[in-house]
């Protein structure tokens, strides 16, 4: 890991998720089920037959043919933005007329974006020529057991003091279920005054794109700012603190619980992905989820914030 965050690709988006680190997400398949493969020619590998719910629609993720710059060319943020948001408009104006919504990936900076279609909308999706593949928007759930041994947690513990590799001066975003924004586990020394939340900072994106599911402040399917990342108000929602501890938690404080985290010097930026569905459980929409990716590599092209990467 490295501390230089400059130039930050577009291939490099998915392995944002510093979540990924403590969180083993279990795919369910209860949505993609819904999707049953189509014999179709060579050159529709993505088509499939979806069975529509009875209001008629589906949501889908759809990747678009996208002009790629070569693999040893950079490009700027802003080039990068035009160049997807081109593509974008291209399909939503060949859309136009058909009964196709775009709940998420307007400002997506990977060739994307997440429809929400009734079956003629679809056909015209996988004909044509401005879209590489389609898939559902399925979700994920929270899923603990193993995550600690797995990661080798408990030998850090005893190993990592203040002072050696801490993670001082990065960020590390977790896209989870939202952060308890006041808990001392996140400090340097258990006070108020040493909290390493990035509070102003903090962002929501949840309900795959229905509000009625969103479990964002203020009702709506996005927010950012003081308390957009705080956790929702479901059974389960401690569970993003939970991981955030596991990531940069520091229990070496006076009078603290006297066990680490990782990155126990580490800023904190809590990005709340999850959302309710109507049998009241708790789920994060991939569409969601690769809306709260984005957000980070944003912040990492447009801000000071440092967000460690692989090379």
């Amino acid at each position: 890991m490295i501390a230089n965050r400059r130039h930050f690709p577009i291939r490099k988006l998915i392995a944002i998720s510093a979540a990924s680190l403590t969180l083993l997400l279990t795919v369910q398949s209860a949505e993609a089920a819904r999707f049953q493969p189509m014999a179709r020619p060579d050159n529709h590998p993505f088509a499939f037959d979806p069975i529509f719910p009875k209001d008629g629609f589906v949501n889908v993720l759809v990747m678009l043919n996208s002009t790629q710059p070569e693999a040893n060319q950079r490009e700027s943020f802003a080039v990068q933005l035009s160049r997807v948001k081109d593509s974008r408009n291209r399909l939503l104006n060949a859309l136009s007329g058909y009964s196709a919504t775009m709940y998420a990936g307007a400002n997506w900076l990977i060739p994307a974006l997440a429809l929400r279609v009734d079956s003629t909308a679809l056909n015209i999706l996988k004909d044509s020529p401005l879209v590489s593949s389609i898939s559902p928007d399925g979700y994920f759930k929270i899923e603990d057991a193993g995550s600690d041994a797995q990661i080798g947690a408990p030998a850090m513990w005893s190993a990592v003091t203040p002072g050696g590799y801490t993670g001082a001066g990065e960020t590390v975003a977790i896209l989870d279920t939202g952060v308890q924004e006041n808990h001392p586990f996140f400090t340097s020394d258990g006070t108020p005054a040493t909290s390493r939340i990035l509070v102003s900072e903090e962002a929501c994106f949840s309900g795959g794109g229905i509000r009625a599911y969103s479990l964002c402040p203020g009702g709506g399917v996005s927010a950012t700012g003081a308390g957009a990342g705080a956790p929702c108000s479901v059974a389960g929602c401690d569970h993003g603190t939970h991981v955030a501890g596991i990531a940069a938690g520091y229990g070496g404080y006076s009078g603290g619980i006297g066990y680490s985290g990782v990155a126990i010097g580490a800023n904190i930026l809590p990005i709340q992905v999850f959302s309710t569905n109507s049998a009241g459980g708790l789920i994060g929409y991939f569409a969601d989820v690769i809306s709260g990716m984005n957000q980070v590599a944003t912040l990492a092209e447009t801000t000071s914030l440092h967000f460690p990467r692989s090379t």
